[in-house]
């Protein structure tokens, strides 16, 4: 039993490819008959059309029946007994098939089905190149950014070392004449010694200062390159979580670039952040429970060092096993009175990972430590073939 079809839709579009639409009573039609249109192209802001159907038989038309679906939106048949119209709505962008069967008053169905492919054009901001594009352009300036603030940190530490070169050559010399000077002039070479020892120390502080916005500078592009290749894997599958990622990125650069550039952040900001991370860094992960972030006591008014946990969350995704039951990672924040306890464990896959890095992340956090908090904090680490625990506490 052959079948002919008719498509009335409203408010569509057509490619280039279809057939142009006719208006006719306020209602958009095909000029021919639509079984001769292989594919019809939708543009996303049509949000409803239908499809009009009729079987070719002359004896008790009215007791036709029909079956029709949307291959790649519908799993199963749509009864429609003896209606002949299938109307859809906000369709997501896409590529479907549109099939039909009928049947006769005998209840014989039709071998094979009547079919037209229909694509549903997506927006263009959810487009792979839009996105690609979007991520380049941030892959280019925060690289540019990164690199700008380290060349002027190297070039402020160059010229404070010449400085201070010049500075106590010139006292060396002075010193060197006051030796050929009488008694009187003793108490003047004490005065520059002392001068010079005060100076020595301010050069340890500045050292100790430019070190630690080095050390700044280097978590900033670890993170940020093993962030953008996850965004890299998921827009190269075309996955429809990568605009999600790329907004979760967003956050993340503007908390990196304008809030951790000082020495103290509020802790509240920072679990923000690491939040922010976390749900990046679980779209890639089938269970959305795979980790547990509790926090106890209150955060509100405390200061940390900005990025400081982060390389244990980061070390914790990027060596755990995955196929564990969940919650795979666990986090543990403790906010008590002058003391902060952070605690993470996570079990290791089998399969070693080379961090191409080198391990800078945890390296760089113990010289943070040293640095910022030196004896007032402590670090437990146990790292071996099955886990990874890591217990730091921090004295304010």
């Amino acid at each position: 039993m052959p079948l002919k079809y008719l498509l009335p839709v409203r408010n569509l579009c057509v490619d280039s490819a279809s057939h142009k639409l006719i208006e006719e009573g306020g209602r958009l039609f095909l000029p021919i008959n639509i079984s001769y249109t292989q594919e019809l192209a939708l543009d996303y802001r049509y949000k409803v059309f239908t499809f009009e159907f009729a079987a070719l038989r002359f004896d008790m038309p009215e007791r036709c029946t029909f079956m029709y679906k949307m291959e790649g939106f519908e799993d199963d048949w749509n009864n429609a007994g003896t209606r002949r119209f299938a109307t859809y709505t906000n369709l997501p962008p896409g590529e479907y098939v549109f099939k039909v069967t009928a049947a006769n008053a005998d209840g014989i169905w039709n071998p094979e089905p009547a079919k037209i492919k229909v694509i549903i054009i997506p927006p263009f901001y959810l487009t792979w190149w839009f996105i690609s594009l979007a991520t380049m352009m941030l892959i280019v300036f925060s690289v540019s950014f990164i690199r700008s603030r380290e060349h002027k940190l190297k070039r402020d530490k160059t010229l404070l070392e010449r400085k201070v070169k010049d500075r106590t050559q010139e006292l060396n010399n002075k010193n060197e004449e006051l030796v050929l000077r009488n008694i009187q002039i003793l108490k003047q070479k004490e005065e520059i010694a002392f001068q010079a020892k005060q100076l020595r120390v301010d050069l340890d502080t500045q050292n100790k200062t430019s070190e630690l916005a080095l050390l700044r500078t280097q978590v900033n592009p670890h993170f940020l390159f093993n962030t953008l290749n996850n965004i890299y894997s998921l827009v190269y599958q075309r996955s429809t979580e990568a605009p999600e990622a790329v907004m979760r990125l967003s956050d993340i650069m503007r908390y990196m670039l304008y809030d951790a550039t000082t020495e103290r952040v509020l802790l509240e900001k920072e679990i923000t952040y690491l939040k922010s991370f976390i749900e990046l860094q679980q779209l890639r992960l089938k269970h959305k429970d795979f980790v547990k972030f509790e926090i106890t006591g209150d955060p509100s008014g405390k200061l940390i060092a900005p990025m400081l946990l982060i390389p244990f969350i980061e070390n914790a995704f990027k060596h755990g096993n995955k196929s564990v039951a969940i919650p795979g990672i666990i986090i543990k924040l403790n906010c008590a009175s002058g003391l902060l306890t952070f605690e993470i464990f996570n079990r290791k896959t089998n399969i070693g990972v080379k961090d191409s890095s080198g391990g800078i992340g945890l390296q760089n956090v113990k010289r943070r430590l040293e640095l910022i908090y030196p004896e007032k904090y402590k670090l437990e680490i146990v790292d071996n073939d099955e886990k990874f625990d890591v217990k730091l506490e921090v004295s304010e």
